[in-house]
Protein backbone atom coordinates (compact mmCIF):
# COMPACT_ATOMS: atom_id res chain seq x y z
CA UNK A 1 0.00 0.00 0.00
CA UNK A 2 3.00 2.35 1.04
CA UNK A 3 4.23 1.69 -2.97
CA UNK A 4 1.11 2.77 -4.22
CA UNK A 5 0.79 6.41 -1.84
CA UNK A 6 4.33 6.82 -3.09
CA UNK A 7 3.77 6.86 -6.84
CA UNK A 8 0.77 8.88 -6.42
CA UNK A 9 2.58 11.31 -4.46
CA UNK A 10 5.32 11.69 -6.79
CA UNK A 11 3.41 11.68 -10.36
CA UNK A 12 -0.14 13.31 -9.18
CA UNK A 13 -0.07 15.89 -11.02
CA UNK A 14 -3.88 15.46 -12.16
CA UNK A 15 -7.27 17.00 -11.56
CA UNK A 16 -8.77 15.33 -8.14
CA UNK A 17 -11.97 16.94 -7.43
CA UNK A 18 -12.73 14.82 -4.26
CA UNK A 19 -11.94 16.59 -1.12
CA UNK A 20 -9.71 14.76 1.85
CA UNK A 21 -6.77 14.88 4.49
CA UNK A 22 -4.79 12.17 5.19
CA UNK A 23 -2.87 12.13 8.38
CA UNK A 24 -0.81 9.82 10.49
CA UNK A 25 0.99 6.66 8.86
CA UNK A 26 -0.84 7.76 5.31
CA UNK A 27 0.98 11.57 5.77
CA UNK A 28 4.04 9.71 7.10
CA UNK A 29 4.76 7.97 3.86
CA UNK A 30 3.69 11.35 1.79
CA UNK A 31 6.55 13.11 3.66
CA UNK A 32 8.87 10.86 2.73
CA UNK A 33 7.76 10.47 -0.63
CA UNK A 34 8.23 14.51 -1.29
CA UNK A 35 11.19 14.40 0.81
CA UNK A 36 13.00 12.15 -1.67
CA UNK A 37 12.61 14.29 -4.40
CA UNK A 38 15.03 16.65 -2.28
CA UNK A 39 12.46 19.92 -2.66
CA UNK A 40 12.22 22.61 -0.41
CA UNK A 41 8.60 22.48 1.91
CA UNK A 42 7.83 25.34 0.82
CA UNK A 43 7.71 23.64 -2.89
CA UNK A 44 5.05 20.86 -1.04
CA UNK A 45 2.13 23.41 -1.25
CA UNK A 46 0.36 25.83 0.73
CA UNK A 47 -1.01 25.54 4.20
CA UNK A 48 -4.46 25.03 4.15
CA UNK A 49 -6.85 24.29 7.62
CA UNK A 50 -8.71 21.32 7.93
CA UNK A 51 -11.95 20.67 5.77
CA UNK A 52 -14.62 18.60 5.54
CA UNK A 53 -14.54 15.45 3.52
CA UNK A 54 -15.92 15.33 -0.06
CA UNK A 55 -16.18 12.70 -2.56
CA UNK A 56 -17.95 14.96 -5.32
CA UNK A 57 -18.39 13.86 -7.88
CA UNK A 58 -19.44 10.84 -6.53
CA UNK A 59 -22.28 10.51 -3.62
CA UNK A 60 -19.93 8.91 -1.28
CA UNK A 61 -16.53 7.59 -0.61
CA UNK A 62 -16.03 3.75 -1.68
CA UNK A 63 -13.09 1.49 -2.25
CA UNK A 64 -13.46 2.02 -5.93
CA UNK A 65 -13.25 5.61 -5.98
CA UNK A 66 -9.91 5.53 -4.04
CA UNK A 67 -8.54 2.88 -6.58
CA UNK A 68 -7.95 5.75 -9.39
CA UNK A 69 -5.01 5.27 -11.65
CA UNK A 70 -3.84 9.30 -11.70
CA UNK A 71 -3.28 8.47 -7.44
CA UNK A 72 -1.47 5.40 -8.51
CA UNK A 73 -3.73 3.46 -6.23
CA UNK A 74 -3.76 0.20 -8.39
CA UNK A 75 -5.81 -1.41 -5.88
CA UNK A 76 -6.01 -5.51 -6.29
CA UNK A 77 -9.08 -7.62 -4.93
CA UNK A 78 -7.19 -8.81 -2.05
CA UNK A 79 -5.16 -5.89 -1.55
CA UNK A 80 -6.46 -4.40 2.03
CA UNK A 81 -7.21 -0.81 1.95
CA UNK A 82 -5.20 1.18 4.86
CA UNK A 83 -5.54 5.21 4.87
CA UNK A 84 -5.23 7.48 7.79
CA UNK A 85 -7.70 10.01 7.27
CA UNK A 86 -8.17 13.26 9.12
CA UNK A 87 -11.97 15.35 9.69
CA UNK A 88 -13.14 18.29 11.85
CA UNK A 89 -16.58 16.33 13.45
CA UNK A 90 -17.97 13.11 13.56
CA UNK A 91 -20.31 13.75 10.83
CA UNK A 92 -17.31 13.99 8.07
CA UNK A 93 -16.08 10.40 9.21
CA UNK A 94 -15.26 8.02 6.38
CA UNK A 95 -17.18 4.86 7.54
CA UNK A 96 -15.10 2.62 5.31
CA UNK A 97 -12.89 -0.73 6.19
CA UNK A 98 -9.30 0.25 6.13
CA UNK A 99 -9.86 3.69 7.11
CA UNK A 100 -8.92 5.29 10.49
CA UNK A 101 -10.35 8.36 11.18
CA UNK A 102 -8.73 11.09 13.46
CA UNK A 103 -11.05 13.60 14.88
CA UNK A 104 -10.05 17.59 15.17
CA UNK A 105 -12.28 20.02 16.25
CA UNK A 106 -12.70 23.28 15.01
CA UNK A 107 -10.42 24.87 18.08
CA UNK A 108 -8.44 22.21 18.38
CA UNK A 109 -5.77 22.66 16.02
CA UNK A 110 -3.27 25.51 15.41
CA UNK A 111 -4.10 27.35 11.93
CA UNK A 112 -3.11 25.61 8.97
CA UNK A 113 -1.79 22.61 10.55
CA UNK A 114 -1.75 21.06 6.78
CA UNK A 115 -0.41 21.05 3.37
CA UNK A 116 -2.24 21.12 0.37
CA UNK A 117 0.11 18.65 -1.90
CA UNK A 118 -2.36 18.34 -4.83
CA UNK A 119 -5.31 19.85 -5.62
CA UNK A 120 -8.37 18.67 -3.07
CA UNK A 121 -5.60 16.47 -1.11
CA UNK A 122 -3.79 17.85 2.19
CA UNK A 123 -1.59 15.87 4.67
CA UNK A 124 -0.64 16.56 7.86
CA UNK A 125 2.41 19.21 8.30
CA UNK A 126 5.80 17.98 9.61
CA UNK A 127 4.96 19.57 13.00
CA UNK A 128 1.52 17.87 13.10
CA UNK A 129 2.88 14.66 12.06
CA UNK A 130 5.73 14.87 14.74
CA UNK A 131 2.55 14.83 17.54
CA UNK A 132 0.35 12.25 15.51
CA UNK A 133 3.27 9.49 15.75
CA UNK A 134 3.81 10.73 19.43
CA UNK A 135 0.35 8.51 20.53
CA UNK A 136 2.23 5.15 18.67
CA UNK A 137 6.22 5.25 18.34
CA UNK A 138 7.94 4.34 21.45
CA UNK A 139 10.22 7.41 22.58
CA UNK A 140 13.55 6.25 21.24
CA UNK A 141 11.64 5.65 17.57
CA UNK A 142 10.08 8.67 18.15
CA UNK A 143 13.77 10.74 18.95
CA UNK A 144 14.60 9.39 15.53
CA UNK A 145 11.75 10.51 13.97
CA UNK A 146 12.56 14.19 14.75
CA UNK A 147 15.98 13.76 13.94
CA UNK A 148 14.83 12.40 10.59
CA UNK A 149 12.00 15.22 10.13
CA UNK A 150 14.92 18.16 11.58
CA UNK A 151 17.41 16.81 9.35
CA UNK A 152 18.61 16.30 6.25
CA UNK A 153 17.95 12.48 5.55
CA UNK A 154 14.70 10.43 4.69
CA UNK A 155 13.99 6.95 5.15
CA UNK A 156 12.25 4.77 2.45
CA UNK A 157 8.65 5.31 1.99
CA UNK A 158 7.72 1.79 2.02
CA UNK A 159 10.43 -0.03 3.74
CA UNK A 160 11.80 2.84 6.37
CA UNK A 161 14.11 -0.04 8.14
CA UNK A 162 15.78 -1.89 5.54
CA UNK A 163 14.53 0.54 2.50
CA UNK A 164 17.19 3.28 0.54
CA UNK A 165 17.74 6.39 2.77
CA UNK A 166 17.91 10.06 0.70
CA UNK A 167 20.47 12.29 1.87
CA UNK A 168 20.85 15.91 1.62
CA UNK A 169 17.49 16.69 1.57
CA UNK A 170 15.99 19.77 3.18
CA UNK A 171 14.63 19.74 6.54
CA UNK A 172 11.02 19.07 6.88
CA UNK A 173 10.84 21.33 9.77
CA UNK A 174 13.15 22.33 12.89
CA UNK A 175 13.27 21.68 16.44
CA UNK A 176 11.53 25.19 17.19
CA UNK A 177 8.94 24.79 15.00
CA UNK A 178 7.37 21.65 16.25
CA UNK A 179 7.88 22.98 19.64
CA UNK A 180 6.00 26.63 19.13
CA UNK A 181 3.20 24.44 16.87
CA UNK A 182 2.70 21.42 20.17
CA UNK A 183 2.70 24.62 22.57
CA UNK A 184 -0.25 25.95 20.90
CA UNK A 185 -1.74 21.93 20.91
CA UNK A 186 -2.00 21.99 24.63
CA UNK A 187 -5.54 20.31 23.73
CA UNK A 188 -4.02 17.40 22.43
CA UNK A 189 -3.52 14.13 24.98
CA UNK A 190 0.36 13.34 23.76
CA UNK A 191 1.65 17.27 23.75
CA UNK A 192 3.56 15.99 27.16
CA UNK A 193 4.95 12.54 25.53
CA UNK A 194 6.07 14.65 22.24
CA UNK A 195 7.61 17.35 24.46
CA UNK A 196 9.28 14.82 26.12
CA UNK A 197 10.80 13.29 23.04
CA UNK A 198 11.66 16.42 21.30
CA UNK A 199 13.62 17.89 24.27
CA UNK A 200 15.50 14.60 23.86
CA UNK A 201 15.82 15.62 19.75
CA UNK A 202 18.61 17.96 18.36
CA UNK A 203 18.25 19.79 14.62
CA UNK A 204 20.90 18.72 11.92
CA UNK A 205 21.08 14.74 11.28
CA UNK A 206 22.49 13.49 8.55
CA UNK A 207 21.96 10.01 8.72
CA UNK A 208 20.19 7.19 10.49
CA UNK A 209 23.28 5.67 12.13
CA UNK A 210 24.41 8.98 13.84
CA UNK A 211 20.25 9.59 14.39
CA UNK A 212 20.46 6.31 16.57
CA UNK A 213 24.12 7.09 18.23
CA UNK A 214 22.63 10.71 19.67
CA UNK A 215 19.01 9.20 20.43
CA UNK A 216 21.00 6.45 22.72
CA UNK A 217 23.18 9.04 24.41
CA UNK A 218 20.73 11.15 25.45
CA UNK A 219 17.98 8.93 26.46
CA UNK A 220 17.95 8.41 30.60
CA UNK A 221 19.18 5.59 31.47
CA UNK A 222 15.84 4.70 33.21
CA UNK A 223 14.57 4.38 29.24
CA UNK A 224 17.71 2.28 29.00
CA UNK A 225 19.77 5.06 27.14
CA UNK A 226 23.25 6.19 28.04
CA UNK A 227 21.85 9.58 29.93
CA UNK A 228 24.60 11.62 28.37
CA UNK A 229 22.05 14.55 28.20
CA UNK A 230 21.94 17.19 25.70
CA UNK A 231 23.93 16.85 22.68
CA UNK A 232 24.85 18.30 18.95
CA UNK A 233 24.58 17.34 15.86
CA UNK A 234 27.40 18.04 13.49
CA UNK A 235 28.10 21.13 15.21
CA UNK A 236 30.84 23.37 13.29
CA UNK A 237 34.64 23.20 15.16
CA UNK A 238 37.02 26.08 13.86
CA UNK A 239 40.69 24.99 13.94
CA UNK A 240 43.48 27.38 14.42
CA UNK A 241 45.29 28.14 10.90
CA UNK A 242 48.67 26.81 11.70
CA UNK A 243 46.77 23.00 12.23
CA UNK A 244 44.72 23.21 8.92
CA UNK A 245 44.52 20.91 7.18
CA UNK A 246 45.14 22.10 3.24
CA UNK A 247 41.06 23.00 2.41
CA UNK A 248 39.89 22.39 5.89
CA UNK A 249 39.01 25.04 7.90
CA UNK A 250 36.62 23.15 10.54
CA UNK A 251 35.08 19.82 11.44
CA UNK A 252 31.70 18.80 11.67
CA UNK A 253 31.90 15.80 14.56
CA UNK A 254 28.66 13.65 14.56
CA UNK A 255 27.33 14.07 17.70
CA UNK A 256 28.99 16.57 20.63
CA UNK A 257 27.94 16.06 24.14
CA UNK A 258 26.80 19.13 25.37
CA UNK A 259 29.24 20.58 28.56
CA UNK A 260 32.09 18.12 27.72
CA UNK A 261 34.68 18.12 25.17
CA UNK A 262 33.71 14.71 24.12
CA UNK A 263 31.68 13.65 21.11
CA UNK A 264 31.23 10.82 18.46
CA UNK A 265 31.56 10.21 14.95
CA UNK A 266 30.35 7.18 13.09
CA UNK A 267 32.19 5.04 10.51
CA UNK A 268 30.13 3.07 8.71
CA UNK A 269 30.34 -0.36 6.66
CA UNK A 270 30.62 2.04 3.55
CA UNK A 271 33.02 4.35 4.90
CA UNK A 272 35.97 3.31 3.45
CA UNK A 273 34.54 1.58 0.32
CA UNK A 274 36.43 -1.93 1.66
CA UNK A 275 33.91 -4.13 -0.13
CA UNK A 276 34.40 -1.50 -3.47
CA UNK A 277 38.28 -2.34 -3.15
CA UNK A 278 37.30 -6.72 -3.30
CA UNK A 279 34.94 -6.12 -5.67
CA UNK A 280 37.53 -4.38 -7.74
CA UNK A 281 40.46 -6.74 -6.80
CA UNK A 282 38.24 -10.28 -8.10
CA UNK A 283 37.19 -8.19 -11.02
CA UNK A 284 40.97 -7.88 -11.97
CA UNK A 285 42.31 -11.47 -11.29
CA UNK A 286 39.21 -12.45 -13.72
CA UNK A 287 40.47 -10.45 -16.02
CA UNK A 288 44.31 -9.26 -15.55
CA UNK A 289 45.19 -7.88 -18.46
CA UNK A 290 42.49 -5.03 -18.56
CA UNK A 291 43.75 -1.64 -18.19
CA UNK A 292 40.32 -0.48 -17.78
CA UNK A 293 40.03 -3.07 -14.26
CA UNK A 294 43.17 -1.79 -13.00
CA UNK A 295 42.82 1.95 -13.18
CA UNK A 296 39.25 1.36 -11.60
CA UNK A 297 41.09 -0.40 -8.55
CA UNK A 298 44.17 1.91 -8.44
CA UNK A 299 40.97 4.92 -8.46
CA UNK A 300 39.20 2.83 -5.69
CA UNK A 301 42.51 2.39 -3.47
CA UNK A 302 43.54 6.10 -3.61
CA UNK A 303 40.20 6.84 -2.91
CA UNK A 304 40.42 5.00 0.15
CA UNK A 305 43.81 5.92 1.42
CA UNK A 306 42.73 9.40 1.14
CA UNK A 307 39.79 8.73 3.29
CA UNK A 308 41.36 7.26 5.96
CA UNK A 309 44.46 9.92 5.96
CA UNK A 310 41.58 12.74 6.51
CA UNK A 311 40.06 10.60 9.61
CA UNK A 312 43.28 11.02 10.93
CA UNK A 313 44.14 14.65 10.21
CA UNK A 314 40.47 15.07 11.41
CA UNK A 315 40.84 13.22 14.98
CA UNK A 316 44.44 15.04 15.18
CA UNK A 317 42.96 18.05 14.71
CA UNK A 318 39.95 18.15 16.74
CA UNK A 319 42.20 17.04 19.58
CA UNK A 320 44.19 19.52 19.01
CA UNK A 321 41.59 21.81 19.64
CA UNK A 322 40.48 20.43 22.91
CA UNK A 323 37.68 17.71 21.93
CA UNK A 324 37.86 13.93 22.09
CA UNK A 325 35.67 12.43 19.39
CA UNK A 326 35.24 8.35 19.59
CA UNK A 327 34.41 6.62 16.29
CA UNK A 328 31.68 4.22 16.35
CA UNK A 329 31.84 1.62 13.80
CA UNK A 330 29.03 -0.78 12.42
CA UNK A 331 30.46 -3.41 14.11
CA UNK A 332 29.80 -1.42 17.83
CA UNK A 333 26.36 -1.27 16.75
CA UNK A 334 25.89 -4.56 15.96
CA UNK A 335 27.67 -6.74 18.50
CA UNK A 336 26.14 -7.37 21.50
CA UNK A 337 27.69 -4.85 24.18
CA UNK A 338 29.74 -2.50 21.39
CA UNK A 339 27.76 0.83 22.22
CA UNK A 340 28.19 0.06 25.78
CA UNK A 341 31.83 -0.12 25.48
CA UNK A 342 32.36 3.05 23.24
CA UNK A 343 29.72 4.73 26.02
CA UNK A 344 31.66 3.95 28.97
CA UNK A 345 34.79 4.90 27.24
CA UNK A 346 33.25 8.32 27.01
CA UNK A 347 32.66 8.38 30.25
CA UNK A 348 35.88 7.58 31.61
CA UNK A 349 36.93 10.52 29.33
CA UNK A 350 34.39 13.09 30.37
CA UNK A 351 35.00 12.15 34.07
CA UNK A 352 38.48 12.42 33.21
CA UNK A 353 38.39 15.52 31.77
CA UNK A 354 36.05 17.75 33.88
CA UNK A 355 33.94 17.24 37.19
CA UNK A 356 30.70 15.67 36.14
CA UNK A 357 30.07 12.45 38.02
CA UNK A 358 28.48 9.92 35.64
CA UNK A 359 28.50 7.21 38.62
CA UNK A 360 24.57 6.65 37.48
CA UNK A 361 25.12 6.25 34.09
CA UNK A 362 28.10 3.97 34.53
CA UNK A 363 26.21 1.45 37.09
CA UNK A 364 23.49 1.49 35.26
CA UNK A 365 26.07 -0.36 32.70
CA UNK A 366 26.88 -3.22 34.75
CA UNK A 367 23.49 -3.94 35.70
CA UNK A 368 22.49 -7.15 33.31
CA UNK A 369 19.16 -6.86 33.13
CA UNK A 370 18.95 -3.19 32.10
CA UNK A 371 22.37 -4.09 29.58
CA UNK A 372 19.95 -6.90 27.82
CA UNK A 373 17.43 -4.54 27.62
CA UNK A 374 19.67 -1.88 26.02
CA UNK A 375 21.01 -4.04 23.59
CA UNK A 376 17.70 -5.76 22.34
CA UNK A 377 16.38 -1.47 21.91
CA UNK A 378 19.50 -1.05 19.71
CA UNK A 379 19.18 -3.69 17.45
CA UNK A 380 15.49 -3.09 17.14
CA UNK A 381 16.48 -0.04 15.85
CA UNK A 382 18.83 -0.99 13.29
CA UNK A 383 18.09 -2.55 9.94
CA UNK A 384 19.08 -6.29 8.90
CA UNK A 385 18.27 -9.52 10.77
CA UNK A 386 18.73 -8.86 13.73
CA UNK A 387 15.80 -5.95 14.22
CA UNK A 388 13.56 -8.55 11.96
CA UNK A 389 14.01 -11.41 14.56
CA UNK A 390 13.14 -8.86 17.36
CA UNK A 391 10.02 -7.96 15.26
CA UNK A 392 8.81 -11.21 14.89
CA UNK A 393 9.09 -11.78 18.55
CA UNK A 394 7.54 -8.88 19.92
CA UNK A 395 4.98 -9.41 17.34
CA UNK A 396 4.16 -13.19 18.63
CA UNK A 397 4.15 -11.95 22.08
CA UNK A 398 1.74 -9.59 22.16
CA UNK A 399 -0.05 -9.26 18.91
CA UNK A 400 -2.36 -6.23 19.73
CA UNK A 401 -0.41 -3.79 21.21
CA UNK A 402 2.42 -4.30 18.32
CA UNK A 403 -0.10 -3.83 15.21
CA UNK A 404 -1.19 -0.57 17.06
CA UNK A 405 2.51 0.79 17.53
CA UNK A 406 4.28 2.40 14.44
CA UNK A 407 8.22 1.42 14.97
CA UNK A 408 9.14 4.37 12.38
Amino acid sequence: MHAEIEFWVRYCSYHVSMNITLNGKTALVATRTLRANRTMPSAWGKRVNLTMPDPSPAKRFTRKLFDLPQWGLALTADMPLSLDVAVPCKEGRLRMTGVHNTIYGTRSLPPNAFIEIAEGVAISCPELLFLEMAATMPLAQLVMLGHELCGTFSRDPHDPRNGDVVLWCPPATSRENIEAFIRKAKWNDHADRALEALALTADDAWSPMESLIAAMARLPYEECGYGFGGCALNKRVDTAIEMQTVGKRSRKPDVLLEDTPVGFNYDGGVHLRIDDVVKAAMELERDPGRAATQEALDSIVQDVRAKAIDDIRRNRELTATGFYVLPVTKEDLYEEGGLDTVMLQAMETIERLTRRDLSDQKRSLRVRFIREKRQKLIWSLLPGRRSRQLKCAQKSANPHVFEAMIEF
